[in-house]
């Protein structure tokens, strides 16, 4: 590989490598938890800490966002909260070009890593299903770290565990502003997968598969 600076990749899991479910997985969960009267954006955030960061179950998650809400739910809630949420992990899939990139990544002997703001149940589920375990030597997950990206912690947790230079780093993720930036930020090198996306970025690749022309200038 001709850009030998870059020794590891570290990957977002949903949105980059797999689909995911974006604002209407969060929407779901909210009309049936019965809180639509709070604002969307408080909505998010507590589900985010209370789903997101911490290393329990889905279901203990969605019964302590309830309390955080200040919401009485009963099991039958918890229970279709939990269904329809994992509806969508089941159904996530993989874009299409992740494959042919791993492998190549693979063959030119990059460190490959993932780094995303996720609860463990769904993205073990997911990882094992794939069967992508093989392909990744480490995963560096919210909910076990215990704060989300953009959070300079997780950063730092990644970089102690990598122990090569800051600028041998290279994040590719589908958010600017919880991936991207933040990397950049810290010292990392940063793509962002756009994916039709309209903002503009120095780093914008509108899949997966432009990463290795990327690392080959």
């Amino acid at each position: 590989m001709k850009n030998s600076k870059i020794s590891a990749v570290c990957f977002d899991m949903w949105g980059t490598l797999t689909e995911g479910g974006g604002q209407k997985q969060w929407d779901d969960l909210q009309e049936i938890l019965g809180a639509t009267h709070v604002d969307k954006k408080t909505f998010l955030k507590m589900g985010e800490e209370s789903l997101l960061m911490h290393p329990w179950p889905l279901k203990d998650g969605i019964k302590n966002l309830a309390k955080k809400l200040k919401i009485k739910i009963s099991e039958n809630v918890v229970e279709k909260a939990y269904k329809n949420w994992w509806g969508y992990v089941q159904n996530s899939k993989p874009y299409p070009e992740v494959i042919d990139v791993l492998d190549k990544l693979e063959q030119y002997k990059i460190r490959k890593f993932i780094i995303s703001n996720t609860d463990v149940e769904a993205f073990q589920f997911k990882i094992k299903t794939l069967g992508w375990e093989k392909y990744f030597e480490k995963f560096f997950l919210s909910a076990e770290i215990g704060v989300l990206k953009p959070h300079v912690k997780i950063f730092k947790t990644v970089q102690k565990y990598l122990s090569i230079p800051q600028r041998q780093t290279i994040m590719i993720d589908d958010s600017l502003y919880h991936g991207v930036l933040p990397a950049r930020q810290f010292g990392w090198q940063a793509l962002w997968v756009a994916r039709g996306k309209k903002e503009k970025d120095e780093g914008r690749l509108e899949n997966l598969s432009g990463i290795i022309e990327k690392l080959r200038k």
